[in-house]
């Protein structure tokens, strides 16, 4: 037993609290940990992966593998504190304290997903492509997740007024994202939004033993669908059942081959790449190359300049990490989130980066169910961040620029319809007739009522509200 080994309990031990706990972005954070250090382990124990053989043996040399061990074992041992601090109680929100869409929006929510199914092709009818989301060859890269970020919302405001129960609100959320990226060949959006969606609206079920056995069955049903839709994508439309039937067996003896191959079954959740892209990392910046922070600068221009809006301009945004790593070295897209903040900062940027990274996880986690704001949170930054990680810190960071800008819409509309309403108020005590404030009817109530209605301010209302 090696020091990956022994963080790769540690991280296990985490991933379980987690699903215990429903704290899903640290679940998602402990599980991309554990995969990656079983990897590692693997490496240490076998020497380079297969499915790495493109990468320079130099890379995978001891010292590199000690830097990893002392980065993931910082990493893990942040991730499994903020999964073990119990915070302190906090008033839930109600069905009510939970603003609903408008109408309007959720259609186009809706009919956005419907065409971006029909869209593209399927698994059964042609090889993968990473097709899914594109329309008329254009994806709309941020802004797609805001939209189905949305969608997730909605399902989980439906669910707390009592219209779906929480299993029937997974499973549409589950059969949405198995038709819209699954049966496309895409698995790792979709994997995030299933995982969020199975936290947050099983993790609603009332009785703890029945709640965390739904969460453990949702959960083995999506890592199973993915595994099996990556190993199949690129052959199912040609050999259809026979595809599965290999897959299958694949996934099945996959750890009987590891002293061959020198990876497991960690290899179908992209373990032996984000391991790749770790060392690499850490190669580069031993050698004196950085990037000097610019994976921390980079997303606020990479939200303000869209690349859909500023390719057809022929107009370059700044380079990403995974774009610039594929300058060095061949691999297969992506970096590993870790590697990405050694190599832009060394273990101080770890440290600090990766200890705001924690700490904004553990808040969406512990207080989705009694703020509004990191509601929404939960709902854009968690689902993105099972890609993100495997994809660098800028696309980590969409999901919380995402969720900012559905609260900023939210709280000054609610500003502009409260002012509104105030004015309302006053019309109606001048001339004595009653009036709809905020699309309520305001028949019947007292003139101070009314008024102390329309002046609650948002914060308030949320405090406010009864258990």
């Amino acid at each position: 037993m090696n020091g990956f080994d022994l963080l790769s309990l540690a991280s296990a031990i985490g991933v379980a609290v987690s699903v215990v706990r429903r704290r899903p972005a640290l679940l998602i954070l402990g599980g991309n940990q554990l995969v990656v250090l079983r990897a590692l382990s693997n490496i240490q124990k076998f020497g380079p992966p297969a499915s790495q053989d493109f990468v320079p043996l130099a890379v995978f040399a001891q010292r590199n593998l000690d830097i990893a061990e002392m980065l993931m074992g910082l990493f893990a041992a942040m991730t499994l504190v903020a999964v073990l601090v119990t915070p302190r109680g906090c008033k839930p929100l109600t069905a009510a304290t939970i603003p609903r869409l408008p109408r309007w929006v959720f259609i186009v929510v809706i009919a956005y997903m419907v065409v971006a199914f029909f869209a593209s092709a399927t698994l059964a009818t042609k090889a993968y492509e990473n097709g899914a989301w594109t329309i008329a060859g254009v994806n709309l890269g941020g802004a797609k997740a805001f939209l189905i970020s949305l969608f997730l919302y909605e399902i989980f405001r439906v669910t707390a007024c009592g219209r779906l129960s929480p299993v029937q609100a997974f499973l549409i959320v589950f059969a949405t994202f198995f038709l819209t990226d699954y049966a496309k060949g895409s698995t790792g959006l979709a994997s995030g939004y299933i995982l969020t969606g199975a936290v947050l609206l099983l993790g609603e079920t009332r009785a703890p033993v029945r709640r965390t056995t739904l969460l453990l069955g949702a959960l083995a049903a999506m890592a199973v669908s993915a595994a099996l839709v990556r190993t199949v994508r690129a052959d199912f439309y040609a050999d259809g059942a026979d595809a599965l039937t290999r897959a299958s067996q694949s996934l099945a003896t996959a750890n009987s081959q590891v002293g061959r191959t020198a990876e497991g079954v960690e290899s179908s959740g992209n373990g032996a790449q984000y391991a790749a892209h770790l060392l690499e990392c850490i190669t580069l910046y031993e050698a004196g190359i950085s990037r000097e922070w610019r994976s921390i600068i980079n997303p606020l221009i990479y939200t303000f300049e869209p690349a859909f809006l500023l390719d057809p301009l022929g107009i370059e945004r700044p380079l990403d990490a995974p774009w610039e790593l594929g300058r060095y070295f061949i691999h297969g897209g992506g970096i590993f989130i870790v590697g990405d903040m050694y190599w832009n900062g060394g273990v101080l940027c770890l440290l600090l980066v990766g200890g705001l990274l924690v700490i904004f996880c553990f808040l969406c986690d512990t207080r989705y169910r009694n703020n509004i704001f990191w509601l929404m949170m939960a709902c854009h930054f968690t689902p993105g961040l099972l890609q993100g990680a495997g994809y660098g810190l800028a696309q980590v960071s969409r999901g919380a620029f995402n969720g900012l800008l559905m609260f900023g819409i939210y709280y000054f509309s609610r500003r502009r319809i409260g002012a509104t309403s105030e004015r309302s108020v006053r019309s109606s005590d001048e001339t004595g007739t009653d009036r709809v404030a905020c699309g309520r009817a305001t028949h019947g109530r007292p003139a101070a009522s009314r008024r102390a209605s329309a002046r609650l301010p948002f914060a308030a209302s949320v405090r406010a509200s009864p258990k």
